[in-house]
C-alpha cells in the first residue's frame, strides 16, 4: 500500500506527544508529526484538550447570539 506523505500526517495522543522521538519513515518518505490538525471538521490535539470548541468559538462571528 502506497502513503501519500503529502496528506498524512502523526498525532501523538497525551505526554508521549511531547517527547522527542525519531519521525516516521515510509518508502514514499517522512511522515509529518502535527499537535493538532482538523478532522472531518473537528480540530484534535494532542491532550484532547476541547480544542474544537475553542476554534469554534473563536471564529464565530462577535454579534451571534444564542437563544
Amino acid at each position: 500500500m502506497k502513503i501519500n506523505t503529502n496528506k498524512t500526517k502523526e498525532l501523538v495522543i497525551g505526554p508521549l506527544g511531547q517527547q522527542n522521538h525519531t519521525p516516521l519513515e515510509t518508502e514514499q518518505g517522512i511522515i509529518e508529526r502535527v499537535h493538532e490538525f482538523k478532522l472531518l471538521g473537528i480540530y484534535l490535539d494532542s491532550f484532547l484538550l476541547g480544542q474544537h470548541i475553542l476554534t469554534i468559538s473563536q471564529k464565530r462571528q462577535p454579534h451571534s447570539y444564542i437563544s
